[in-house]
């Protein structure tokens, strides 16, 4: 199998060879119109991917944030008189 599949690229390598030549981005002017389009395709690309990285990022930095914070509310607020607990009730010394 992997000696027809060598042998039928060699043959359209030999029987076509416009279709095997580099594009002018591999091989040719780099300042042609395809080597920018292709720069710029890149450059929209890792745009997008830096966006997306970046929301996620942002994301995790906003629920360790959270987190931290209302863990310390909970640990601060038990016990003392005129503080609002976790569940939203007030919290006071004297409470059950």
């Amino acid at each position: 199998m992997r000696r027809a599949c060598v042998a039928a690229a060699a043959a359209i390598g030999v029987m076509l060879p416009e279709m095997v030549r580099a594009c002018a981005v591999c091989y040719g002017d780099p300042e042609s119109d395809m080597a920018k389009g292709a720069a710029a395709g890149v450059m929209v690309l890792m745009g997008i991917v830096v966006s997306v990285l970046g929301g996620i990022v942002g994301v995790t930095i906003f629920w360790v944030r959270r987190a931290r914070r209302f863990g310390n509310a909970g640990s601060l607020s038990r016990g003392r008189p005129g503080m609002l607990g976790l569940n939203g009730k007030w919290l006071a010394s004297d409470a059950e």
